[in-house]
């Protein structure tokens, strides 16, 4: 920007702005965001804090909140990610550590550890640097790699540029004496490289003021309770598969690492598992720790729980008494407890004391809760707001820490509630769907529910990232927005079908392809792959493979639903099959009903 002229161009708000899992940058000749996916990537942080330093502006970002967000990309390798579920690459190296420097919080993650990681994907016999260790080197990685030794202050190499990417003795002065727009010294920013300190840090993770809960449950987890423990005359017996990213234990099979095909998991009938880093509770202790095999959720002898829901990194739970109970990261108000705090075991909401809670929606850092009684139906959010995804405002807000009713359904009779990211759904009784938050087709938010203006009727409806499943009751799957990793389908096979919301934006509403004459019954989504059950329960899943989360023995992506092979129903038996998506992992529950 500075070498081009570009940076003269820029007024103040034409810049960037980083925070809360999105990134927009504003471009000079067209004045409209372009934005990059539902959360933040390493790469387009640093092309946005980059373009802040040089034009003097970095004083417009939340340096705590982005600083948290860039030290949770350190693995436990010690490498770094561009996003949650991805796994660490050399060249992050260079754009999440150059973007820790430049707002000066890199002394938040173990810069001894990342060194090592960088220097273990050196081939020994080569010289040159791979994405991750043992693999194929490239100019690419080993420009990154040595470029991220050089931020570390590693001994031999010349200190470089964080924002200008150049050696700092390269004069960037405008040629009458003054210094270049990043305004720390006129031959770069090496002030920076060594401000956080040049040893290494004892903490491998951020030391932002947050109990620790919020920095120890990054993977998304998921719980699950079964119903139907025994019928009349019947035993049940129950078989569960888990699949996809395993290296925080969310998949419950006591190894820390990713799963590319369905092992079978041991877990007691009946009861609440709860699998993944931090989400373990037994009775008499509240301390976290890990669990690498499904363990009951101890808090919850004696109660019923009849629903559950994961976000990121807080979870809720309703019982059959209507009582609702949150835990985990509420940093952001997710809890819904009146204030910013975590809490590492289930917590009742007093704010519900008086209202039986029906259904609770944990998204990436917001909750929905549904309340059903004589008065009408009724949802309240709170959490984050900032992409609409609480519709308690009709203009953009941050977040909000006590539940708040959405407006915009008086008088609509909620059949389910749906939230994932920043999204929010609602599905009616006459099977209509209302969304909000972050626009799936446009770049535009919605701050109040949209009812989609279609003639189809709905019976069920799961939330990605990107991308929302719909499903219909003649057993028809349609998808809405999702163009990453293939999740939306072959398109050009798809029978699109044009529809208008109530603000008059035109929404394409997309048929799953490969799926004719099957009958589907159930659908689910995680980040980025989708998940669902045919009428003859089988378990097809698409979408995005890296981490094996399809359950086919690969990390392809798949543009239109595979067969996922769980083995054989046991005969003469009544079985029912049930799959739930994680960000990056897949779960799979077969009940079998027995005759006595």
């Amino acid at each position: 920007m500075h070498v081009s002229g570009i940076d003269g161009h820029i007024g103040d708000g034409q810049g960037c702005t980083v925070g809360e899992g999105s990134c927009y940058i504003w471009s000079p000749t067209m004045g409209v965001p372009v934005e990059f996916g539902s959360v933040a990537r390493g790469g387009v942080v640093f092309c946005c804090v980059g373009a802040l330093a040089i034009t003097g502006s970095l004083h417009h970002i939340d340096k705590d909140l982005l600083g948290w967000w860039l030290c949770e990309r350190q693995v436990k390798s010690g490498g770094l990610n561009g996003r949650p579920e991805k796994l660490a690459d050399v060249c992050y190296s260079w754009w999440v550590l150059s973007s820790l420097i430049m707002i000066d919080r890199v002394h938040w993650i173990d810069k001894a550890k990342l060194a090592k990681f960088i220097l273990d994907c050196q081939d020994k016999e080569k010289g040159g640097i791979s994405d991750r260790p043992d693999d194929a080197v490239d100019v690419f990685h080993t420009y990154f790699g040595v470029a991220g030794l050089s931020l570390l202050e590693y001994p031999g190499l010349k200190a470089i540029d964080p924002a200008y990417a150049l050696p700092v003795d390269v004069d960037l002065s405008d040629g009458n004496g003054g210094c270049s727009p990043v305004g720390l010294n006129c031959t770069g920013i090496r002030g920076l490289v060594s401000k956080g300190g040049t040893g290494p840090v004892e903490a491998s993770v951020c030391s932002k003021v947050e109990p620790d809960v919020t920095l120890q449950m990054r993977s998304q987890k998921f719980q699950v309770t079964m119903e139907g423990r025994e019928r009349a005359n019947e035993e049940v017996e129950e078989e569960i598969w888990s699949w996809g990213a395993g290296t925080e234990g969310q998949l419950g099979t006591g190894k820390l690492e990713d799963d590319h095909l369905p092992p079978p998991l041991q877990t007691p009938p009946g009861e609440s598992a709860d699998m993944g880093k931090g989400k373990l509770w037994s009775v008499g202790s509240w301390e976290m720790v890990n669990s690498l095999q499904p363990q009951p959720v101890q808090f919850f002898q004696g109660l019923f729980v009849t629903h559950v829901s994961a976000g990121w990194n807080h979870s809720g739970f309703v019982t059959d008494t209507g009582c609702l109970f949150t835990c985990g990261d509420g940093s952001f108000g997710q809890l819904g407890h009146g204030d910013y705090e975590s809490h590492s075991f289930p917590v009742l909401l007093p704010y519900f004391d008086s209202k039986p809670v029906e259904q609770v929606a944990c998204g990436m850092r917001h909750s929905l809760v549904l309340l059903k009684g004589h008065s009408g139906d009724r949802i309240y959010g709170f959490g984050s707001g900032k992409r609409g995804q609480l519709g308690i405002s009709r203009e953009k807000i941050g977040s909000i820490c006590l539940p708040q009713t959405t407006i915009g359904l008086e008088g609509v009779k909620i059949y389910s509630i749906h939230a994932n990211g920043d999204h929010s759904a609602a599905l009616s009784a006459d099977g209509r769907l209302y969304t909000w938050g972050r626009g799936y087709t446009s770049r535009s938010d919605a701050y109040n529910p949209q009812h989609l203006g279609s003639s189809l009727s709905f019976v069920q409806a799961a939330l990605g990232w990107n991308h929302a499943l719909l499903l219909t009751g003649e057993g028809e799957v349609y998808m809405l927005g999702g163009k990453q990793h293939g999740t939306l389908g072959e398109s050009h096979k798809m029978d699109l079908i044009k529809h208008f919301s109530e603000n008059s934006e035109e929404t394409v509403l997309g048929k799953i392809p490969g799926l004719n004459s099957i009958k589907v019954l159930r659908i689910t989504a995680g980040a980025e792959h989708s998940a669902l059950v045919t009428e003859n329960g089988l378990v097809m899943t698409w979408g995005w493979g890296e981490h094996g989360q399809l359950g086919l023995g690969s990390t392809s992506n798949q543009t239109s639903p595979q067969v996922v092979k769980l083995g054989h129903k046991l005969h003469n038996t009544d079985s029912r099959t049930e799959v739930y998506c994680g960000s990056g992992f897949t779960l799979a529950v077969r009940t079998h009903h027995l005759p006595r």
